[in-house]
């Protein structure tokens, strides 16, 4: 026993089915690594925030997709190498570091000079890959699942850097090809391999631990937006619209939460995995959108108190909420117990209203823009609530 626990600290070590407790969950290590996102998230938020503009927004949407695959990949590894107290703790608290880092860009990554953003990716890459030779080399068992993500994401963060040598905007589309690559390489191991060392997945709950990270900046957003008003009815009530919008999707999302849903996936087939990567990818444009969606209640608070119409609220918050509604339904579609076609209509009927008032709600004062859509999400909330009161799989 003693050289067990010796060999575990000092290898990456498969926490394999069937070892150990039924459930896993977040370790403190883990959640300490999610605290350096919640920097980030604010980052970009605060940057969209200060340019609402169609240029604003593809360039956080931009800037977002790293951010959100950076902590995806840091995750899926503590999911493989459950190790809190060896040395890949000590990898996690020294990745943070570098987020902290790569963070501090953002705000000069939203203005054009992108360089020092792509450094701080690259290096969290290099690191990565380290990670993924060092367990390559220590447990032969993995190679069949390791050795492909070591090409894979070594092929992608070498094509995120050399966007360096692009100038301008089409250094976005080199960023896009490097995630590509990236994304491509896990669905090719885990779809065409049945091989593979299966593990015990917490992946789930770290998905909704992210989601209430964002979930919490738009509450963030609503306060501030708060703080900056004259407590003024309207503006007043706008941001208790706002909370409501926050509370209904965290509703949304955790009504139907699976706890289960990797699990699932790594004992199925093809069909069962493909549903699962769904499931993961699509946390991204959810994500992404729900964070859009509390910059925009922050800026049609600010309207509210100018008095104005709704004219940048409206169609940032109308194709955010869209957004959010599509990939959330996306998401738990994909899962074992799917969603019911009642539950689907009800929510594709909000994500049109939505789309609507992004296109023709700009003139629309900030309260009744806010008052249509939270009454709109709410009676969704509370009809999916009414036909399945414990939601499908409620809490896993």
């Amino acid at each position: 026993m003693p050289q067990l626990a010796t060999r575990h600290r000092t290898a990456l070590r498969l926490q394999e089915a069937g070892e150990g407790p039924l459930d896993r969950r977040a370790t403190w290590t883990e959640l300490f690594f999610d605290l350096v996102f919640v920097v980030a998230i604010a980052q970009l938020a605060d940057a969209l925030h200060a340019d609402v503009s169609v240029r604003g927004a593809a360039v956080f949407a931009g800037l977002f997709v790293p951010v959100w695959w950076t902590w995806t990949t840091y995750a899926y590894a503590a999911d493989l190498f459950d190790d809190d107290e060896g040395a890949f703790g000590a990898v996690l608290v020294g990745a943070m570091l570098l987020v902290a880092g790569m963070a501090a860009t953002i705000p000069h990554a939203f203005d054009g000079r992108t360089a020092g953003f792509v450094v701080a990716y690259g290096l969290l890459r290099a690191d990565l890959v380290a990670l993924y030779a060092w367990a390559q080399r220590t447990d032969a068992r993995l190679r069949p699942l390791v050795g492909p993500h070591l090409v894979g994401f070594t092929a992608g963060g070498l094509i995120f850097v050399a966007s360096l040598a692009v100038p301008g905007a089409a250094r976005y589309a080199v960023w896009a090809l490097a995630i590509a690559v990236d994304l491509i390489t896990g669905v090719l191991v885990y779809v065409r391999r049945g091989d593979l060392p299966r593990h015990l997945s917490h992946m789930p709950e770290r998905f909704g631990l992210f989601t209430l990270i964002v979930l919490g900046e738009a509450i963030i957003a609503v306060s501030v937006g708060t703080a900056q008003a004259d407590w003024a009815v309207g503006s007043a009530l706008t941001a208790a619209l706002g909370f409501a919008l926050a509370a209904a999707l965290w509703r949304l999302y955790f009504a139907r939460f699976d706890a289960d849903v990797f699990n699932w996936a790594l004992a199925g087939g093809p069909s069962e995995r493909r549903r699962s990567f769904v499931f993961g990818y699509g946390h991204l444009p959810l994500l992404a959108a729900i964070a859009a969606v509390g910059v925009g209640v922050w800026v049609a608070i600010e309207e509210a108190v100018r008095g104005g119409p709704a004219a940048h609220a409206a169609p940032l918050l109308g194709v955010a909420l869209a957004a959010a509604l599509l990939a959330l339904s996306a998401i738990q579609s994909a899962a074992p117990a799917g969603l019911p076609a009642r539950v689907l209509a009800g929510r594709l009927a909000v994500a049109a209203l939505a789309g609507a008032l992004a296109a023709v709600g700009d003139g629309l004062d900030s309260l009744a823009l806010m008052a249509i859509l939270a009454i709109a999400l709410v009676a969704q909330t509370a009809f999916e609530a009414a036909l399945d009161p414990v939601g499908s799989r409620a809490g896993g």
